[in-house]
């Protein structure tokens, strides 16, 4: 009968530390559970930042677009009316180029004087 009690008791007590040793294993679990779930919850947070300093970033892209596009409109129209008084000044400038070629000729000619000492006097309305 001993033997049988000395199981019955060993029994008993193993019932007892059985509600403990799950006690402690679920504690463990729940242990373990709540830092995941405080990981999740931080990586989240990080994930929301990002999200939000995306959508900022994305918005001034959008802004500095818009204002190149329109900057971009304003120097074609520049560069446009360049061309256009640049194509008015090229007759200007062959016209100015035929009157110094006038002047440098009637220059050519007035050097071809004779330099040998002679003068020549050219009298007119005589």
């Amino acid at each position: 009968m001993n033997i049988q009690s000395d199981q019955q008791l060993k029994s008993s007590q193993m019932d007892l530390d059985l509600p403990h040793t799950t006690t402690s294993t679920s504690t463990m679990v729940n242990d373990q559970l709540n830092q995941t779930i405080d990981v999740l919850l931080g990586s989240i947070q990080v994930l929301n930042d990002d999200t939000q300093r995306l959508s900022s970033e994305t918005l001034r892209t959008q802004y500095l677009l818009q204002y190149i596009s329109e900057n971009l409109s304003k120097l074609k129209l520049a560069v446009q009316e360049t061309n256009t008084s640049v194509e008015g000044l090229t007759p200007n400038q062959q016209i100015l180029q035929q009157d110094l070629d006038s002047i440098k000729q009637d220059i050519e000619d007035k050097q071809a004087v004779s330099y040998d000492g002679t003068l020549i006097w050219r009298i007119t309305n005589v």
